[in-house]
Formats: C-alpha cells, sequence, structure tokens
C-alpha cells in the first residue's frame, strides 16, 4: 500500500493502473478475506485476554492462601 500511496503522488495514470491492474486485483479476494477476519480475530483476542486476566486473578487467590497456610505453619 505504500507503494500506491507514493505513485498516487508521483506516478503517472499508467504506472498507477498497471501497479493497480497486476499487483493488487490479484490479490484483492485475500485482501477482503482478511479484512473480514480482522473483527472476529480482534474477538476473538479480546475473550482471551480476558480469560488471561481472570486466570491471574485465580492464581493470585491462591498464592494469597498458600501463603496464609505457611505464615500458620511457621507461626506454630
Amino acid at each position: 500500500m505504500n507503494k500506491l500511496k507514493e505513485l498516487l503522488k508521483t506516478g503517472n495514470d499508467e504506472q498507477i493502473l498497471n501497479y493497480v491492474k497486476n499487483d493488487l486485483a490479484p490479490n484483492i479476494d485475500t485482501y477482503v478475506e482478511t479484512v473480514k477476519e480482522v473483527p472476529k480475530l480482534q474477538n476473538e483476542l479480546t475473550k482471551l485476554q480476558i480469560e488471561s486476566i481472570k486466570r491471574q486473578i485465580e492464581i493470585e487467590e491462591y498464592k494469597k492462601k498458600v501463603d496464609q497456610a505457611i505464615a500458620k505453619l511457621n507461626t506454630k
């Protein structure tokens, strides 16, 4: 896409057309499919991040319980 931006600034119409026709057009279906997948992937990433945070909280709670149990054992 940077090449397209550069051509739009400095290139002539024929250069731009050739770039779009030869470089972009053959891959347009792949680009479209990729763009369609982005929201799904972002949603999945968010779910995984939430799950990770929940697990970190659980781990911290277990650590506190273990520390409390160790403290009780050490005071006896």
